[in-house]
């Protein structure tokens, strides 16, 4: 099969402010497939190995090499959680802040846990490398308002799904306010309106991450691999 990267931009209301790195399989058929439809146990690949892949294919890639925006990359539970696979991956990602032309920021998984002092160890870690870090998802899963406030985070990515859930936004509110008051940059994900509404009107400052915005788009790189086999 044929892994290729793709990549959706971040925005401010009237800019392009970043690039989110996905991954992407390409079948016999010429379909496009979400990690989802291709990683165990749906598919061949586990996670650790697409992370693999992926900061492979980054390495690679003349249109990441040439952006001018900070460059978002997620890492896998799976990877978070074995010592021996983040340091590998973050010497990898270290290897590419110094071959990107701005910032490389790890978002980390709303799926990962940790122990407060495993995650503040592993923060502090990946920035004294000078990689950003992000907390993902925002509102869904382990990412809540404690693991935002347990350490110091670049980036807060808020899933938007998350406001469907019944009860007051007053998580959302004392998020921003905890951003702002330490610099931290909020993102919202999944946002598929073409103006603002008032909530996020009254988010002032924050970024737009979503279809409204820009739709996912494949670029230049890309692995044909094997069952079982990870060739980079």
């Amino acid at each position: 099969m044929t892994v290729k990267l793709a990549v959706q931009g971040l925005h401010s209301w009237s800019s392009l402010q970043g690039y989110e790195v996905l991954a992407r399989k390409i079948d016999t058929a010429g379909n496009v497939m979400l990690p989802d439809q291709f990683v165990v146990p749906t598919g061949d690949l586990s996670w650790c190995e697409l992370d693999k892949l992926v900061l492979g294919m980054v390495g690679t890639s003349n249109f990441l090499r040439n952006t001018k925006v900070p460059v978002f990359i997620n890492l896998s539970a799976e990877t978070m959680d074995d010592e021996n696979l983040l340091v590998a991956a973050a010497e990898k990602l270290h290897s590419l802040r110094g071959w990107i032309s701005n910032d490389v920021v790890l978002e980390v998984s709303e799926k990962y846990f940790a122990s407060e002092a495993l995650l503040i160890g592993q923060v502090s870690y990946l920035r004294e490398l000078g990689i950003k870090v992000a907390i993902d998802d925002f509102g869904v899963d382990y990412s809540d308002t404690n693991r935002l406030k347990l350490t110091r985070w670049d980036y807060c990515k808020v899933d938007l799904t998350a406001l469907k859930r019944p009860g007051n936004l007053d998580w959302l509110f004392e998020a921003y306010r905890h951003c702002q008051s330490l610099g931290t940059q909020l993102v919202l994900e999944r946002y598929e309106q073409v103006r603002p509404c008032e909530i996020i009107k009254s988010l002032k400052g924050a970024w737009i991450q979503g279809f409204s915005m820009s739709k996912p788009m494949l670029i230049d790189t890309q692995a044909r691999i094997r069952t079982n086999e990870i060739a980079i």
